[in-house]
């Protein structure tokens, strides 16, 4: 399995009008193309963001609104080419990506540097829902 991440930005929330999601944090989606160059098909494992400090955040299982989303259980057959979006909701900041859990043999990990060109403002506020910790 070869892994390419092609983008990573964040969003202040995920789809539309009254169906749009808002974030704990931010929503940080990574772009990436998978291929499987091997002879026989292959389920892609969990991917995480982990911080500085070692802190793992898993990555979203519903990312419902996001057009590229590729799910949670994703297969990608012999000698073919998967590519869509994992969204997380996490604090900005740089992290890397790993792919897959730590055990025995170390997970692959991307380097995603922190990048300024994210969406600014506040977290909108859906109808009907209030914003963590604001009165």
């Amino acid at each position: 399995m070869v892994y390419r991440v092609t983008e990573a930005r964040w969003l202040r929330q995920l789809g539309e009008g009254p169906e749009a999601r808002v974030p704990a944090h931010r929503f940080f989606a990574v772009r990436f193309s998978v291929v499987n160059g091997g002879a026989a098909e292959a389920y892609l494992p969990p991917f995480f963001v982990v911080d500085a400090s070692g802190q793992a955040q898993g990555e979203l299982a519903d990312a419902g609104g996001l057009a590229d989303w590729i799910g949670i259980v994703r297969k990608v057959n012999a000698n073919d080419t998967l590519e869509g979006s994992v969204v997380f909701d996490v604090e900005p900041k740089a992290y890397h990506l790993r792919i897959g859990e730590d055990g025995e043999q170390p997970a692959p990990r991307v380097e995603l540097p922190l990048r300024f060109e994210y969406e600014t403002g506040p977290i909108p506020e859906t109808p009907g829902q209030r914003m963590p910790g604001v009165q």
